[in-house]
């Protein structure tokens, strides 16, 4: 491309170094992976980070300036390659875990921070960083061979960045209109389920669960317990056992694939779950709530899970469904229970 440079981050960084060790750390603060986790838009701006315990030397070698580039180096691999730009000069220094990239003169500093934050959304650091039990890391080495792309010119570069800071500008706006309207039509859907549930007209019938189950032995059913089915009688293949997993998202979805044997099965039928039965989790994550749909296989469900068989003629699987997500009686009784089966552990 005409007027435009191919070069790698080691050709346009004046200066690529670690910051203040603990050591040299002694009695004043240096800016953390943590704060950097926290920035908005990866921009830094914290006038009131303390001294360090450094000479005078160590002092201008490590206080940062206005326009330098914190990167996160050595941190759990999904903030590896964050960065963000310092806004002011002040006596301010960073820590080892984080690296100084000071741009020579060839590169604005903020068309270099947007370029690193698409490095960064492109998954090019969480792939090349080096994994140990409790963090990972991209050495200076890695980070010097990345190629950077920019036009020569700084004006050019300059209406770049200018055009993408409109482009967010407009994104986080209707980001947060997003948000508004989501909030707004949640709290209009709720208020309209309070009402039907507590404006009853005539025809209404006031009835329990147990009331509305069909009338058979085990319509409403938990387990299998103990040594009735057993983690090591899992198999990779045969009837599929439903879990917490598969109602957590208050729909029913697929999760982890357990299995027991058509063999083991013979022994659980009791179990079996039928279609359109509601299935709600009583352990763990309580309370939530899904509907059996038509196209699963034959399963069993296992004893995290309460199974509901409804006589469909008096209520429909589906009402029975929002009733314990949204009903103010369901979900205080649900609260109710979670509580009290927390405080038994």
């Amino acid at each position: 491309m005409s007027g435009w440079e191919i070069k790698t981050l080691g050709d346009v960084l004046e200066v690529l170094r670690n910051g203040v060790s603990r050591k040299q750390n002694k009695n004043g603060k240096v800016d953390k992976i943590s704060r950097i986790e926290s920035i908005a838009h990866g921009v830094f701006d914290d006038s009131r980070v303390g001294f360090s315990a450094l000479t005078d030397e160590e002092k201008r070698k490590f206080r940062l300036k206005c326009g330098d580039i914190l990167f996160s180096h050595i941190n759990s691999v999904p903030h590896v390659g964050k960065t963000a730009i310092i806004q002011n000069d002040g006596k301010i220094y960073h820590g080892m875990n984080l690296l100084l990239m000071r741009p020579t003169s060839e590169v604005h500093c903020t068309y270099l921070q947007l370029f690193l934050t698409w490095v960064f959304e492109r998954g090019v650091w969480a792939r090349e960083c080096k994994q140990s039990v409790n963090q990972a890391s991209v050495n200076q080495q890695d980070v010097k061979r990345i190629s950077i792309t920019f036009p020569k010119l700084l004006a050019e570069q300059k209406r770049i960045v200018s055009i993408l800071d409109e482009a967010f500008s407009a994104i986080a706006k209707a980001k947060e209109n997003a948000e508004k309207n989501l909030a707004n039509a949640r709290e209009l859907f709720e208020s309209y389920l309070n009402r039907v549930f507590t404006q009853q007209g005539p025809g209404w019938q006031e009835k329990t669960v147990t009331d509305v189950a069909r009338k058979e032995r085990g319509s409403m059913r938990t387990g299998p317990f103990g040594s009735q089915m057993l983690h090591s009688e899992f198999v990779d293949e045969g009837i599929a056992v439903l879990g917490i997993d598969n109602a957590v998202h208050n729909e029913f979805r697929w999760g982890k694939r357990r299995f027991v044997t058509v063999e083991k099965y013979a022994e659980l039928t009791r179990y079996t779950v039928k279609l359109g039965d509601v299935i709600i989790t009583i352990m763990g994550t309580n309370g939530r709530c899904a509907v059996i749909p038509d196209n699963i296989p034959v399963a069993i469900n296992s004893k995290h899970l309460c199974c509901i068989t409804l006589d469909q003629k008096q209520c429909l699987p589906e009402y029975i469904h929002v009733y314990f997500l949204h009903h103010p009686t369901a979900l205080e009784f649900l609260r109710q229970r979670a509580k009290r089966a927390f405080s038994r552990d």
